[in-house]
């Protein structure tokens, strides 16, 4: 991928991204771990952004758009709106990396970066102190943590001295495109054919791998903790009761829990449905179904 002055170049970082996969489900993922925090989602591009903010409103969350072109009365009020908690995700383009001061606990990263002063500037958004607030969640679909490390451990001896490294490449001319509705060769950047009006919608192609966000150790380690067996029993029981209470079979429980645990539930473990489903069992139940959905709806796109 082309590097522009130590980072990502835009425009190839959103073909990239288009072309590539995040780790796991962004929205599916915030509704198991971030626990309903205030969120600050950083995005490729403004599509992408937009698409994200999409899937949100989609699962019933509170989710608002932003980038360099809302005005700054529209940002004041969405920053209202997130202080009170009317909205709980904002998702951004390189609008939010400085001079946010509103009380974030939870960062997604959908974005990668190669530099150290941006991955700082949007993690930083999370790390200011607030009342009751002990830490904030990252959740790095981006692997930009695997890359550069936590950033708590950036230390720079010498500050750049703000020449910018400036490499020449030849351009190339942008060619004609053709229409895909009447096959008039538009001219160089055009959107709309000018032959028969046709305008295409900006289309997002991102995907998510199948997989779950686990925690990162500073030996970059990513280790799964066995939880303990009141924990397994819990869980167990409460996903009894959601597969008794929609008239779903035992096994359903039973699948759901692998799923949860990446193991059979023990033998050990009670028949015992719970009489009343948990916030946090609720939300992770949410989140599969809605991964499941998607997955779903993917093969039936390539039957």
């Amino acid at each position: 991928m082309k590097t522009v002055l130590g980072d990502y170049e835009l425009k190839g970082l959103g073909a990239a991204m288009d072309k590539g996969h995040l780790v796991a489900d962004i929205v599916s993922t915030w509704l198991q771990q971030g626990e309903n925090r205030s969120t600050i989602c950083f995005a490729v591009n403004r599509v992408h952004a937009k698409h994200i903010e999409t899937q949100f409103k989609e699962a019933g969350i509170a989710a608002e758009y932003m980038d360099a072109f809302t005005d700054m009365e529209e940002r004041a009020q969405i920053i209202r709106r997130f202080g009170n908690g009317d909205t709980k995700v904002i998702c951004n383009v390189g609008v939010l990396t400085t001079g946010f001061d509103a009380d974030v606990r939870c960062i997604i990263l959908a974005r990668p970066t190669q530099s150290e002063i941006l991955y700082t500037q949007m993690i930083g958004r999370g790390l200011r102190t607030a009342d009751g607030k002990d830490h904030c969640l990252i959740l790095d679909h981006s692997d930009t943590t695997l890359r550069l490390g936590f950033v708590t451990d950036i230390h720079k001896d010498d500050l750049h001295d703000g020449q910018k490294q400036v490499s020449f490449k030849e351009k190339t001319a942008p060619l004609p495109k053709e229409c895909t509705q009447c096959h008039f060769l538009k001219p160089p950047k055009s959107i709309k054919c000018p032959a028969c009006g046709f305008q295409p919608a900006p289309q997002v192609k991102v995907e998510s791998a199948n997989g779950e966000l686990y925690e990162f150790k500073r030996n970059k380690s990513m280790e799964v903790d066995a939880p303990p067996p009141e924990v397994q029993q819990r869980w167990y029981g409460e996903l009894l009761r959601y597969a008794e209470s929609h008239g779903y079979k035992r096994g359903w429980a039973f699948y759901a829990y692998q799923d949860k645990f990446k193991s059979k539930p023990p033998s050990w473990i009670l028949e015992r449905p719970a009489i009343l489903i948990s916030p946090e069992v609720a939300s992770w139940i949410r989140a599969r179904n809605i991964r499941n959905a998607k997955a779903k709806n993917q093969r039936t796109m390539w039957r």
